[in-house]
């Protein structure tokens, strides 16, 4: 042992024993005699210890060991990155460093010639870094002055902290550091360097295999680590580094007033003036962040994207020793200490951007974001909401790391599945709240709206849904500071993990749960039902006023009353249903007088029931009542679940199953049941809740009862708009309203198309910090998953999935994404799959606001590319096909033709005009282009259903909120977006959609030719028509839906089935719109007149059996002798035009 090292061993020894009292002098002199031992005999080389017995972390790695760091450890709380507590390497994984090369600088580096090349690995990450002599230097003696100042009993907290750690590991063997060569690198010969390199790279390995030593903030310094390098998921091991940030930057290249005269006038002032700060410069594969050091939190995240660019030197930033980075959202200044850095960090950065980053900042297809994923896609589709929320609920609560949410609005009361029973399980908010209690970061962006206009209260819905320190919520915009009135943040999105993305049209909010039976009535059970009874004032629907007394008829009042059932439960017989049927209102009078004009008997055993107690026949009666009601309702919960499998079993024989998933038992227990089946179920009912039934049967007739729209979740938004108090309780009366059933659509998928979908949430959020909350510590800056692991993602979700290549387009702006170049690559894909169509177009969607030509009012070139496609197929004399289905109204509180119905009749203006009327409209420019009959190419239809409510049949629209365009059989684009300029021109709404084109394809038919079609796009179409058409409750292999061209399907059964159900219902129900009315007296006169539906039940419900699905023509002439427009003096008509459209 050298001196040097024994002096070192003696220090340590008196520092642990001054702890005692008089021990404080002898350690302090002990550790300034080691800090001064040299012995200069000593040759360098020679001497260079190395020790046995250190805390080595080779001998500890294992096989199994993990091979980077868990993603969630970017999320744990930030440290100084002075302090002992930092930890930046993977556990039981080594380190190794190894000098494979030198540069020679000796004309700017007279005393460190040399520039050593050192290449690091650590797991699985490799990196490179550059040292000089002096940088060894410095830190060997940053270490031996750590480990000497460690045996000192300073008084300071933080030292006594690092003190603390560093005795604890005194009772074990205790490392020795190894010196260090004392000859510098200038006076060494060519001939010696290796040698040199190779005592350099032992010293550095030896010191890393302490744990004590490695964990030193100069050592974190000398290799360029910190707790993000070596996560996997984030992607490379970048250049990582100190550097100085010119406070501003982000504002761009502003700095202080020059005198304009010369350049040095401009680079002094820089230098002098400016304010900088240190930061920690991070360098990953698609983005760069920077950290402050001094608390080690995240101060930003610039993406790469179309606006990226790198300049250094004297053209491109103040100094030759500063770089410039910019992106579309902000510049940035940085200034390394030499030049040499500020060209290492250049190619660093350079390297990211061609290996990785290139893919987004080279342009896209449609000028998107993102770039086009070929691969590694699997993606999925969602009919309705009930699919869509099941599989949401499944994903968070496989969720290990994120969950990111934004909506137009969320209500955190709603129920993901349904029905609920008694559970709160899968309830929005208690599975977020779920989730943060197990650690998983929750982060949620909400539109704030103009509370005057919108009663979605966004406020409310944060405050319900932060219960917990890692669920953060954000509401955007501030409608003063950043003057935006009008535009609201309308995408639809929830990613779990950063694996699983889900885009679309469906508000996790009240009203959006449903399937493809669309009820219109959902009481909770038949006791509710039947205590409902019949009502003497119309229902009120989109098409019947409020509170309109409708005149009722003798032979009305005669039908209601014979609708009251009586739920008895009659004797035996072989048919339980039979026996459980309800009989007549005379029958039931019948037995009564009978039973009460017989006289008193006495029972078998001669016993007489005395008065107050129940007679012994009838209680051996009652006994066997009860049995036989136990056989009933066990027979009928089970009855009740095949009848529900059956009805939502969907699948094809040729493709397994390719209409989507078979939805469970539960969604088809609560559907509405009809009065012969009431009494059985009442008795069911009754059983349970006497404790007569089993676990099972119990639970299936449990489900009888309960409601799928509990509380403000069963709406009807034309009759009354959402209030979000109160939540569980009804807005409206059950009894007399019918919910509104919601159409819609979404998407989902995994691998890097769900990383771009995770990348569009975390520029918005990043945006959004920026601007309101850049201050607060609790609202963290997001980083986004590299792309290099999108192979191995777990599949937690049972709905089909298909290959495919996506690409995710939007609509974003300066205000909603924080970017300078306002980006509107929706409308572009758009245009580009209508003009590629071959065969058909296929669009749902919540608006059709888009006019032909150049006009002053709307500027979106959706109706546009509509008119040159069928234009095209007109002069080619070629069979094409667009299916247009849109809302029968809009769906705003309110009635045609009152006052309250003038936001209605706006919306329904620009539809028409769209569509049928006005120069600029679709019909009418195809007309004047010489196409006699333009439905031969293109036809409108809404969707429209029908039910029981208080024994009379009753209608109302199904609102339909899709926002889809199939084309082909495949290729699909699905989203948040309105056909209108609100959601596509990208500076107004902020949308987010979802390009989907098929990898996989099938026999298919066009227009009676065979042909391959899509698995994705073309099940989701079949899908999509079935439920249309009626074929999924009632299958017809008659009807074949596999060929949308063909004259056979067009005429003969899609507008066949169209024109006929539309008939039946306004003769059933006389429903508006409709062809029938086209001026304001004219809907007066049709609303006066009572409707078969209410005169005529019977009848009626014989006619509604013609009805097949839910599709019906929309009226083109519906009130088109009016001005719809809002008239002067109203509120409506004092927002500007853009707002409508």
């Amino acid at each position: 042992m050298s001196e040097n090292d024994a002096a070192a061993t003696n220090g340590s020894a008196t520092a642990a024993e001054g702890e005692g009292e008089g021990g404080l002098g002898d350690a302090i002199t002990d550790a300034f005699a080691a800090l001064a031992t040299a012995d200069p005999a000593e040759h360098e080389f020679d001497e260079l210890q190395y020790i046995d017995g250190v805390d080595d972390v080779d001998a500890d790695a294992k096989g199994d060991a993990k091979r980077s760091l868990p993603f969630s450890s970017i999320h744990a709380p930030p440290e100084d990155f002075k302090s002992v507590n930092r930890r930046c390497f993977i556990p039981s994984q080594p380190i190794r460093c190894t000098i494979t090369k030198y540069e020679r600088t000796s004309t700017s580096h007279l005393l460190n010639p040399y520039l050593y090349v050192i290449e690091c690995q650590h797991g699985s990450f490799q990196w490179t870094i550059r040292r000089r002599y002096k940088h060894f230097s410095s830190l060997h003696k940053s270490l031996r002055l750590f480990r000497t100042a460690m045996r000192l009993p300073f008084g300071t907290r933080h030292h006594k902290l690092r003190r603390k750690t560093y005795m604890e590991r005194k009772g074990a063997e205790q490392p020795t550091i190894p010196r260090m060569p004392k000859r510098g690198d200038s006076m060494l010969t060519e001939d010696e360097l290796p040698e040199r390199m190779k005592q350099l790279e032992d010293y550095l390995n030896a010191v890393l295999r302490s744990r004590l030593y490695r964990n030193h903030h100069d050592m974190l310094d000398f290799l360029e680590v910190s707790q993000w390098s070596f996560v996997h998921e984030l992607g490379i091991k970048g250049k990582e580094g100190l550097v100085r940030k010119r406070v501003g930057s982000k504002q761009g290249n502003r700095g202080p007033v020059y005198c304009g005269l010369c350049f040095k006038c401009r680079k002094c002032a820089a230098n002098c003036f400016a304010l900088w700060r240190k930061r920690w410069l991070i360098v990953k594969d698609t983005y760069v962040a920077y950290v402050r050091p001094r608390d080690g939190t995240l101060h930003s995240v610039m993406l790469m994207d179309n606006g990226w660019d790198v300049n250094r030197g004297i053209l491109g930033s103040d100094t030759a020793k500063s770089l410039t980075i910019v992106n579309s959202s902000r510049n940035l200044l940085v200034s390394c200490w030499t030049k040499r850095k500020a060209k290492e960090w250049m190619d660093a950065l350079k390297l990211s951007l061609e290996t990785y980053g290139r893919q987004f900042v080279d342009a896209n297809r449609y000028e998107s974001f993102a770039p086009v994923r070929d691969c590694s896609c699997r993606a999925r589709w969602y009919v309705d909401g009930s699919d869509y929320m099941r599989d949401v609920a499944d994903a968070m609560e496989a969720a290990r790391e994120e969950i990111f949410i934004t909506d137009w609005w969320l209500s955190p009361e709603i129920f993901l599945k349904r029905p609920a029973l008694d559970s709160q399980y899968w309830r929005l908010d208690q599975i977020l709240l779920r989730k943060a209690k197990q650690g998983v970061k929750v982060y949620v962006m909400l539109y704030k709206e103009v509370e005057m206009a919108l009663g979605i209260n966004s406020f409310y819905s944060k405050q319900k849904l932060m219960q917990h320190d890692n669920i953060k919520v954000m509401r955007h915009p501030d409608h003063a500071s950043s003057a935006v009135l009008f535009w609201a943040h309308h995408e639809k999105l929830v990613v779990v993990d950063q694996n699983y993305g889900f885009v679309g049209g469906i508000d996790l909010c009240y009203g959006r749960w449903d399937d493809h039976f669309h009820r219109l009535v959902d009481q909770g059970s038949v006791g509710d039902l039947e205590r409902s009874g019949h009502f003497q004032t119309a229902a009120v629907t989109s098409s019947t006023p409020a509170g309109s007394q409708l005149p009722l008829t003798l032979l009305a009042l005669a039908q209601g009353t014979n609708l009251v059932t009586i739920g008895t439960v009659s004797g035996q017989s072989d048919n339980p249903r039979a026996d459980a049927a309800a009989p007549s209102v005379d029958m039931v009078d019948a037995a009564l007088a009978r039973e009460d004009s017989e006289p008193e008997k006495a029972d078998e055993d001669g016993e007489i029931a005395r008065k107050g107690e129940t007679p012994p026949m009838q209680r051996r009666k009652l006994l066997r009542n009860m049995v036989r009601m136990r056989e009933v309702a066990s027979v009928w919960s089970h009855e009740l679940a095949d009848r529900g499998r059956r009805h939502l079993h969907r699948s094809e024989d040729e493709t397994g199953g390719e209409d989507g998933p078979a939805s469970s038992e539960d969604h088809a227990v609560s559907e509405t049941v009809t009065k012969s089946e009431a009494a059985p179920v009442m008795a069911a009912v009754a059983a349970a809740e006497a404790g007569m039934l089993d676990e099972v049967d119990a639970r299936r007739v449990k489900k009888l009862k309960a409601k799928l729209w509990v509380g403000k979740d069963y709406a009807n938004f034309i009759v009354k708009d959402f209030a979000v108090d109160s939540p569980f309780t009804d807005q409206v009366d059950r009894a007399s309203v019918p919910r509104m059933p919601w159409h819609d659509i979404a998407t989902g998928v995994t691998g890097s198309a769900a990383r771009d979908v995770a990348r569009h949430f975390i520029q918005r959020w990043n945006a959004i910090k920026v601007e309101k909350l850049r201050y607060n510590p609790a609202y963290e800056f997001l980083l986004p998953k590299g792309y290099q692991t999108c192979d191995s993602i777990p599949e937690v979700l049972t709905t089909p999935s298909f290959k495919t290549k996506c690409q995710i387009v939007r609509s974003a702006s300066q205000w909603s994404a924080g970017i300078k170049d306002t980006e509107d690559s929706i409308q572009q894909a758009y245009i580009d799959l209508i003009s590629r169509a071959k065969h058909y177009i296929y669009m749902e969607n919540q608006f059709f606001i888009s006019l032909c030509g150049i006009n002053a009012d709307v500027n979106n070139r959706v109706c546009e590319a509509l008119f040159q496609r069928i234009l095209r197929a007109h002069k080619e004399g070629a069979k094409f096909r667009v299916y247009v289905i849109i809302p029968l109204l809009p769906g705003f509180e309110g009635q045609v033709g009152t006052a309250g119905g003038t936001a209605i009749q706006a919306i329904t203006h620009w539809n028409y005009s769209s569509i049928c009327r006005g120069q600029y409209s679709l019909l009418s420019r195809l007309t004047d282009r010489g196409v006699a009959d333009p439905t031969q190419y293109i036809c409108f239809h809404g969707l429209r259903t029908h039910s029981e409510l208080g024994g009379k049949p009753v209608t109302e629209l199904i609102y339909v909120h899709s926002k889809l365009m199939i084309v082909d059989d495949d290729s699909v684009i699905c989203g948040s977006a309105n056909i209108n300029d609100r959601s596509l021109l990208g500076n107004r709404d902020s949308e987010v959609c979802m390009v989907v084109e098929d990898l996989e394809f099938e026999e298919g038919v066009m227009n009676g030719e065979p042909v391959q079609v899509g698995r994705y796009a073309g099940s989701m179409r079949r899908h999509l028509f079935k439920e249309h058409l009626g074929l999924l409750e009632t299958p017809d292999e008659s009807v074949d839906v596999r060929d949308a061209t063909s004259d056979d399907f067009y005429k003969s059964v899609w507008l066949k089935f169209s024109s006929k159900n539309t008939d039946v219902f306004e003769k059933v129900f006389r429903c508006i719109p409709t062809d029938s009315v086209k001026s304001f007296v004219q809907l007066q006169e049709y609303q006066r007149e009572v409707p078969l539906a209410l005169s005529y039940p019977s009848r009626a419900k014989d006619m509604l059996k013609d009805v097949r699905g839910h599709l019906v023509d929309l009226p083109l002439a519906f009130l088109e002798s009016e001005n719809l427009t809002p008239d002067l003096g109203t509120k409506e008509s004092m927002v500007p035009t853009y707002m409508w459209t």
